[in-house]
């Protein structure tokens, strides 16, 4: 009998649905349906959400797409697109991101999103000012500024996307503990961009064909960078005033510099002077000495190396940026003491 009863209730909600939405309505509240020929489906994304509750989703078919909208998320919802290649958020024309994601624990998955307007990172295609939000499963492509941006946000997953074409960025991170993996970034001036963050791990990600495929400006420490296929970029990864890093086990491959890093000695110092005073047991010597170090260690560099690799870099009194008719003059050596002897499957 309770068998009956739950297939009775369950099974008829789920009867219009394809087999891969059945998962969110079992896990979700309502299911509020965007397009399509469904008798009271909205006709646009926001009004959608802004008759949810926590714990609800938002389905959006293709039918009726593009859907010519800038959209807020502010509360824990599942927003699902039908098909990633055919449902699409444009914000042609409006400057302004296509989504904002002010709510913890959303899931976006399943759309096109592009075209979002703007002159700062605070305009993109999926803004994230959040905590433990996903966004998986889309394609990400031709906003102004960048793809996807995380502001001081943490725990944020963004995984399986296609992100490319964007003017800037294709994922700029500001913030901490969170996870950028199983990405495809190709054709961004920066495939990602990591300012002033602490503890995120970047894994498994393809960054392919932009000017810079990483790029780590302003202090940031403790990021793990593991096992991305870094190919066919101007520069394959640039570290700029930032420490503590690691890379590890990464495919660099046919890029025209697969590596290079800046430091500035009196940036460092005033930060030996900062951790001295907030770590009472802590030495300047040491953390001077940490403050200038990223660790390198079993990356594949092109082809097969038996001595150690070295990364060049630059190391200025006032400022790193040190070049003479545009070329980078390195004064000083990182090396990855084991590379690897091939590349790795990734």
């Amino acid at each position: 009998m309770i068998i009956f009863l739950f297939i009775f209730f369950v099974y008829p909600s789920s009867m219009g649905l394809k087999q891969n939405e059945k998962l969110f309505v079992l896990n979700n509240g309502n299911v509020f349906y965007v397009g399509g020929n469904g008798l009271n489906n909205y006709t646009n994304i926001q009004d959608a959400i802004n008759d949810s509750v926590e714990g609800d989703t938002v389905y959006v078919y293709n039918e009726s797409s593009p859907y010519f909208e800038s959209i807020v998320i502010n509360k824990s919802i599942y927003l699902i697109g039908e098909d990633k290649y055919s449902t699409t958020i444009d914000v042609q024309g409006i400057e302004a991101d296509a989504v904002t994601v002010k709510a913890d624990n959303v899931r976006l998955w399943g759309f096109t999103i592009q075209n979002a307007e703007g002159e700062s990172c605070s305009y993109s295609g999926v803004l994230i000012l959040s905590n433990r939000s996903n966004l998986a499963n889309n394609i990400i492509q031709y906003n102004n500024w960048a793809g996807v941006s995380i502001l001081f946000g943490e725990y944020n997953v963004i995984q399986d996307n296609t992100i490319i074409n964007n003017t800037w960025d294709g994922i700029c991170i500001i913030g901490k503990n969170n996870k950028i993996t199983k990405n495809y970034l190709s054709d961004n001036l920066y495939g990602i961009t990591v300012d002033g963050a602490y503890h995120n791990n970047i894994s498994l990600n393809t960054v392919y064909k932009n000017k810079i495929g990483i790029y780590l400006v302003d202090s940031n420490r403790n990021n793990t960078f593991y096992q991305n296929n870094i190919t066919n970029n101007e520069i394959g990864i640039e570290i700029d005033l930032s420490s503590k890093n690691f890379i590890i086990k990464n495919n660099f491959i046919s890029n025209e510099k697969n590596a290079i890093f800046r430091r500035c000695a009196w940036y460092e110092l005033i930060l030996g002077f900062f951790f001295l005073i907030v770590n009472k047991n802590a030495f300047l010597l040491t953390n001077y000495q940490q403050i200038g170090s990223n660790v390198w260690e079993g990356n594949y560099w092109n082809r097969s190396y038996v001595l150690p690799y070295p990364i060049l870099g630059r190391r200025g009194i006032f400022n790193t940026f040190i070049t003479v008719d545009e070329w980078f003059l390195p004064n000083q050596i990182n090396f990855d003491w084991h590379p690897a002897k091939e590349p790795y499957d990734i």
